[in-house]
């Protein structure tokens, strides 16, 4: 049986894990790597895959059996597009894309054409996510009413070199957070209404990685991630940083249900 040509969009950091995957994979072929730098130039080179620099003329000359697009966010929805209308099934790398129109946009065009699109949230699909998912089905921790998720986390300063991670639609949230937030909508259902907070004296670059996401899950359960950097949590007085104003608690909790809610095990608790 021939294999399966796959195309790459972008040879960066997440790029370059997925040729090796596909590299690796028996009945898959890196067919062309994609990529506007010299680096990604090299990297084809040195593993011997035909190079482009635009991804439009290298799906029309191509014609790979599916395409991964693991470029800047703000690319996935003309890169999404380019492999939609050519009728090329593609994985976009999360999150889907940089603005809640544009993930909307690429929906609809698959959805009208019938070209699958499948969203890079790999880590739903972990054994453990799958224990909890399950557990949670069989009821071993009684009725979830709320979810709370806390993570401290500090990128290498390295990381943000890249331009697009500090610009709107790039940032720790929608990079890094996205993936717990899909893990959230996994184990606790679909999202209803957000709020957010992001106090503006605190943000050191343009994109969302300052802000708080609330969300509030199906069946009134209550998910909340909260993802800073630079959170000043204590006044110490050797501390190069500036002092800084914090509108709200350094770290988010989930907020009092009302009592009528508890039910079950959780109301004798």
């Amino acid at each position: 049986m021939a294999r399966v040509r796959i195309a790459l969009l972008g040879a960066g950091l997440i790029g370059r894990e997925h040729a090796k995957l596909i590299e690796r994979h028996p009945g898959a072929t890196l067919a062309a790597i994609v990529d506007v730098t010299p680096a990604g130039e090299a990297y084809a080179r040195e593993h011997g895959v035909a190079f482009h620099s635009d991804y439009e003329r290298m799906l029309d000359d191509v014609r790979p059996d599916g395409a991964i697009v693991a470029l800047p966010n703000m690319l996935h929805l003309p890169a999404g597009l380019a492999c939609v209308r050519r009728k090329i099934p593609v994985l976009v790398e999360k999150p889907v894309a940089d603005t809640v129109a544009s993930a909307l946009a690429l929906v609809t065009a698959a959805e009208s054409s019938g070209i699958p699109i499948l969203v890079g949230h790999h880590r739903r699909h972990s054994p453990d996510m799958q224990a909890a998912r399950e557990a949670i089905a069989r009821g071993d921790l009684g009725a979830i009413i709320a979810v709370n998720g806390m993570c401290l986390v500090r990128k290498h300063d390295s990381y943000f070199e890249a331009e697009w991670r500090r610009r709107p639609g790039g940032g720790p949230l929608l990079i890094n957070a996205i993936h717990d937030i899909d893990c959230f909508r996994f184990l606790a259902g679909e999202i209803d209404p957000r709020r957010g907070a992001a106090p503006g004296d605190r943000a050191r670059c343009d994109d969302d990685g300052c802000r708080d996401s609330r969300d509030r899950s199906g069946g009134g359960r209550r998910a909340i991630r909260s993802r800073r950097r630079d959170a000043r949590l204590t006044r110490n007085p050797t501390s190069p940083l500036r002092p800084v104003s914090v509108p709200h608690p350094p770290l988010s909790l989930a907020a009092p249900m009302p009592a009528h809610r508890l039910t079950g095990r959780q109301s004798r608790r």
